[in-house]
């Protein structure tokens, strides 16, 4: 074999491996990076069903801290029951 066609041969293999490992490296990131979309994605909607979560549980302990009178004020205690069955903003 001729040394030219051997060095041209080697830069050609050298080339492919070098693409192949780029080609590799570029789905890997991608697929890391989705992974994180996803992740943060799941994180936010956690925290926005909490938040909701807690300001149900404060608004239903505003109606039962009204219920817990011997005579309980009626518009005051619609007004808070208002609050619990109404979603906030």
């Amino acid at each position: 074999m001729d040394s030219g066609l051997a060095a041209l041969l080697g830069a050609a293999v050298g080339s492919a491996a070098t693409l192949g490992a780029a080609i590799v490296n570029v789905r890997s990131q991608t697929r890391s990076q989705h992974a994180q979309w996803s992740r943060q994605h799941r994180r936010d909607a956690y925290a926005r069903y909490l938040s909701a979560l807690h300001d149900r549980d404060i608004a239903m302990d505003a109606v039962l801290d009204a219920l817990r009178s011997d005579r309980p004020d009626l518009p005051d205690l619609d007004e808070r029951t208002g609050r619990f069955v109404t979603p906030g903003p």
